[in-house]
């Protein structure tokens, strides 16, 4: 992502939390920064450092939770289950960022070099794959679906 891409999607999570009431502080846009920046997942603790290492200002771990926590809620930031790590939402970019506009989360999550592409789930796909889970007698606790694999790129380098 280029600087400028970066910056727009700075000003429309500003936007929006603007217009959802809630405040995006200097520290919580830094965190987002970080997350947009890295363009590989971080962990809160690896965020800690990146944060202390580019503003010299150590956060506490407890706070850097707590602006991911944020982040979440505004859904400017998803937390990857199974790696317990954070990404920017990729519909930032988006001048009009809704935050429920991508539907059922899926992440595409590239064991190999770390990208994560993140896209929602069509309905009929998500209630299919329900169906056959309850036929089986599982409950699906919750809808976000990571799936680790290979990227385009890293296949061709093989």
């Amino acid at each position: 992502m280029t600087p400028d891409q970066q910056q727009q999607c700075l000003s429309n999570a500003e936007a929006h939390c603007l217009n959802q009431g809630a405040r995006l502080t200097n520290k919580r846009k830094r965190i987002l920064f970080l997350l947009l920046d890295s363009g590989t997942p971080l962990s809160a603790y690896q965020i800690s450092d990146a944060y202390r290492e580019k503003y010299e200002h150590q956060l506490s771990i407890m706070s850097v939770y707590r602006m991911l926590n944020f982040l979440i809620s505004q859904h400017l930031a998803h937390r990857l289950e199974t790696t317990n790590q954070y990404i920017a939402c990729a519909h930032m970019q988006n001048t009009e960022h809704q935050g429920s506009e991508h539907g059922t989360l899926q992440f595409l999550i590239c064991d190999q070099c770390k990208r994560v592409d993140e896209s929602g789930i069509r309905n009929d796909i998500l209630l299919q794959l329900n169906q056959e889970l309850r036929k089986s007698g599982f409950t699906m606790q919750q809808e976000q679906l990571e799936i680790h694999g290979t990227c385009h790129r890293c296949a061709k380098k093989t």
